[in-house]
């Protein structure tokens, strides 16, 4: 079996929709089969209510107003465009909490769902149809279309299980010194930041596949 990677992200994280792309493409060209990935939970906004906040707000405290956010989120559209992602983070209204998202996935792997799918579900719930994933009905609607039962997600999501495993999950991430996402562990050890093109991903995978370690 191949050696895996850990991946840290968040649903409501921008680079992480362009990272996981760039690296799907890249592991797409392999013939020798895909790498295990490990989803891990990393709040970007971890002071972030449960209710999420108003987006207009949160950009102007972000990025200091509208016109911070623009210049911020320029490389990122382009970068989308250039990936032909469709993205529209115009039309989100709220910046939600991700918690109940990452709980979500936690119970996907569990009982062995696609959680690649479920995460590509919440990408496009929110970056292309600017929905609230911090909704309980959005996050059941995500689970149906990727073969869950949505009466027990929404039971889970009512009650409080794995919260405590995803705080738990991003916090141990920032004591490891990981402060921005995606970042991508290798051999528990090698740590590779950002939204690398897949190109780079390319020679990552192979030094994989050929049985190389990283140090």
């Amino acid at each position: 079996m191949l050696p895996g990677i850990e991946v840290y992200f968040d649903p409501v994280c921008p680079w992480c929709y362009i990272g996981k792309s760039r690296l799907d493409r890249a592991m797409s060209r392999m013939g020798t089969g895909p790498v295990p990935l490990t989803w891990r939970p990393f709040l970007l906004n971890p002071d972030i209510p449960e209710g999420g906040v108003d987006r207009k707000a949160y950009l102007h405290w972000k990025f200091g107003g509208e016109e911070g956010a623009r210049l911020a989120y320029g490389p990122v559209a382009n970068a989308a465009e250039d990936e032909r992602l469709d993205f529209h983070p115009d039309r989100i209204s709220r910046t939600p909490s991700t918690v109940d998202a990452h709980r979500l996935l936690i119970w996907a792997e569990v009982e062995g769902f696609n959680v690649a799918r479920l995460i590509d579900g919440l990408f496009r719930a929110y970056f292309c149809r600017g929905l609230d994933i911090s909704e309980s009905s959005v996050l059941v609607s995500i689970a149906v279309a990727c073969g869950m039962d949505g009466t027990i997600v929404d039971r889970l999501l009512r009650g409080e299980q794995d919260k405590d495993a995803v705080m738990a999950s991003s916090q141990s991430a920032r004591a490891r010194g990981i402060d921005s996402i995606p970042c991508f562990i290798l051999g528990n050890s090698y740590a590779v930041h950002g939204a690398q093109p897949s190109e780079v991903w390319d020679s990552i995978l192979r030094r994989l596949v050929d049985g190389e370690g990283f140090s």
